[in-house]
């Protein structure tokens, strides 16, 4: 496969690619997939595993974790290495994969390989967007210096949560998306740690509800 990596070299070619081409290339690795399933095979490690020959022909390959399905499912061992940002969430939750496992990850290739230069990607790999304007950006927002390698704030459709400096520590502020511009120094902070917040997520299901971790050992 002289092209090597299906990914690296699309994105080596930005824009250089038409929407037919894109499409047949997809098309080849959900029938590779399909080839698998047919045969009792589940993947399990999709991601960027394709390779493409000169004629733009991609094949999948990278078959260390393919695994037969018994009982139309594999669960892994608690430890178990699997590539993130390509799984469902029945992985991150139970360990278990299937064929719809291999489709989910599938859909996530076909979303890479439909990039577009017009947005702008940032230092993480999986995201991606457009870049903001000063005048729909935050002004006085005092993020904290403590939280590290961890997340320092989290958004959802309508909400962004940041890990605030705050003495004793413990406090987020949640801001509307939709409300940008200066925040007020006195805007409520959400308080419920005695040590510093490590890391805040909102509800995939519930666009008002979010959790938080803390140095003082406990999830709010």
């Amino acid at each position: 496969m002289e092209l090597g990596c299906l990914l690296n070299h699309i994105r080596q070619r930005r824009g250089s690619f038409s929407l037919g081409s894109l499409l047949s290339m997809c098309q080849d690795v959900s029938e590779g997939m399909e080839h698998l399933e047919a045969n009792g095979f589940i993947h399990r490690d999709l991601a960027a595993n394709c390779l493409v020959n000169e004629a733009l022909v991609v094949k999948v390959s990278d078959f260390g974790m393919a695994r037969l399905l018994l009982d139309d499912q594999y669960t892994s061992s608690s430890g178990s290495k699997f590539p993130v940002k390509w799984s469902p969430p029945e992985v991150f939750n139970f360990c278990k994969f299937s064929s719809k496992s291999d489709v989910w990850s599938f859909g996530v290739l076909m979303w890479e390989m439909s990039w577009r230069p017009a947005f702008r990607s940032s230092k993480f790999r999986h995201i991606y967007g457009k870049a903001a304007t000063k005048h729909h950006g935050y002004c006085g927002v005092p993020i904290t210096t403590s939280v590290h390698d961890n997340h320092h704030c989290s958004v959802n459709p309508c909400f962004i949560a940041v890990v605030t400096e705050c003495s004793g520590g413990g406090a987020f502020l949640v801001l509307s998306v939709h409300h940008t511009g200066r925040v007020d120094p006195q805007h409520p902070r959400v308080c419920g740690h005695s040590a510093t917040v490590l890391d805040v997520k909102w509800n995939p299901f519930d666009d008002h509800c979010i959790a938080s971790c803390s140095e003082d050992c406990t999830v709010s």
